[in-house]
């Protein structure tokens, strides 16, 4: 479906039948669930156990840790200094980092991107690119706007 406004009209269509016949998807789901628990028991807890393991092995960041790593490094972007969204590993965990307070930092999304999982990387040099960057975004009158940033040498070592 190419066509956007066929995209849109297809997708209206859909919420509305979901809307109309909540209970009848309901009731299928749930009795398509029970057979697949009654046919395959071991299946379906084998795929439970993946998806938690999965998440612990993807560094699953609970609500708790994000609120302990903004407790502990404050509400402002590493890299930049404007307002953080989310946490980054600061080792990545590909690099052999792990999920916990001392390997993340708050970090705004375009910075957490930028980013990626590059390690190691002098971070002064990350921040001079990813503010380089900034600069070229609103210059080019793309309508991006900056964060709030500072400069690196405003801001005190981060301690690894």
């Amino acid at each position: 479906m190419e066509d956007p406004a066929k995209r849109s009209a297809h997708n209206a269509y859909h919420r509305r039948y979901r809307a109309e016949h909540r209970e009848r998807i309901r009731q299928i789901s749930a009795k398509n669930h029970e057979k697949a628990q009654a046919e395959k028991p071991e299946q379906i807890e084998r795929k439970r156990h993946r998806r938690r393991d999965r998440e612990r092995r993807a560094g699953f960041v609970t609500r708790k840790l994000k609120f302990e790593v903004f407790e502990r490094y404050g509400p402002h972007c590493y890299l930049c200094g404007g307002t953080a969204t989310s946490t980054d590993h600061y080792r990545p965990l590909a690099a052999g980092g792990a999920t916990d307070v001392e390997n993340l930092r708050p970090v705004c999304k375009p910075c957490n991107s930028r980013k990626g999982s590059a390690w190691p990387f002098d971070e002064g040099e990350l921040r001079a690119r990813i503010l380089a960057e900034y600069e070229l975004e609103t210059s080019r009158g793309d309508g991006f706007t900056s964060p709030n940033v500072i400069s690196c040498a405003d801001e005190p070592e981060v301690a690894s």
